[in-house]
């Protein structure tokens, strides 16, 4: 997808968002985001199926906030592994089925990435998306809620449609705070105060 269309199409959802009254359901499938919520110490690895010779220790950090009164989770990722890397991820609510819908976009390229999200049980969540027009090569996103309030991160890659995977990269989050920004609620709610 280009720049411009990616824009565009942004732009079309962003105010489409902003418009519509969020729903209950579409909160409550919010809420479930809210463990991600505040800033993280990122730790963890590159692999070489991805990385080649670059590959090793990963250290950074993330925040994780709501925005756009509180129907959007945002993220912002700054890793050094070796070299610098860094991805802006926004999260909504596909109004029609409640399926997460992400868009992120990293220094290493102008084209975003589109992904779609779902529970695969309470605590894992994972992100598919097509890296390109044909579908070969796609991307799987997983966060796995620990027990002991980190979160892990592991980013794999397909090339071949998703029928196997290799291992891009995986992180710990170390939660360091809280962004106070408050549970998602409908729109009704915030124009109550």
């Amino acid at each position: 997808m280009s720049m411009r269309m990616f824009r565009f199409v942004l732009t079309a959802f962003l105010c489409g968002t902003a418009i519509a009254e969020t729903q209950p359901a579409e909160v409550a499938q919010l809420q479930r985001l809210a463990f991600l919520v505040g800033d993280w110490r990122a730790t963890g690895r590159t692999y070489p199926e991805k990385y080649g010779d670059r590959a090793g220790p990963t250290t950074g950090s993330a925040r994780y906030r709501w925005a756009n009164r509180d129907t959007w989770l945002l993220s912002e990722v700054s890793l050094d592994s070796g070299f610098p890397y860094g991805v802006i991820v926004l999260v909504a609510i596909d109004r029609a089925t409640l399926a997460y819908r992400a868009y992120a976009m990293t220094n290493f390229s102008s084209n975003a990435v589109a992904y779609i999200g779902h529970w695969q049980s309470d605590t894992t969540l994972i992100f598919d998306g097509a890296l390109d027009t044909t579908g070969a090569r796609r991307q799987r996103v997983t966060y796995e809620k620990l027990a002991d309030g980190q979160v892990g991160f592991r980013v794999e890659e397909s090339h071949d449609g998703g029928e196997s995977y290799i291992p891009d990269s995986e992180l710990l989050l170390e939660r360091q705070g809280i962004v106070d920004s408050g549970p998602p609620r409908s729109t009704m709610d915030q124009e109550k105060g």
